[in-house]
């Protein structure tokens, strides 16, 4: 998993040498703000992941990112979205 923060990266290079699956973050979830906009963000990865058919996502485990992540999570059903664990998504990305 590379979160694509640091340019120069080579994790992604290295994985492809060894073989092995891999995948980039393509959203960054912000979670020095309020739980609304933490949820606003996730809201948009849900229209990301339903236009594009996946996306990658990383975000700060903070008592407010887990709980409005909790209560995301449970309104995804319905949606034709669904929350994955990466090894689901490793190696399922387009380059």
């Amino acid at each position: 998993m590379d979160p694509h923060t640091a340019q120069g990266s080579v994790s992604l290079e290295m994985a492809d040498q060894m073989q092995l699956p891999r995948a980039i973050a393509n959203s960054q979830v912000d979670t020095n703000v309020a739980p609304t906009r933490i949820r606003a963000q996730l809201e948009t990865l849900t229209a990301v992941a339903k236009n594009q058919g996946m996306t990658v996502a990383m975000m700060r485990a903070t008592p407010n990112s887990l709980e409005t992540l909790k209560a995301w999570a449970g309104s995804l059903q319905g949606q034709g979205v669904q929350l994955t664990p990466m090894s689901f998504l490793a190696g399922r990305q387009k380059s």
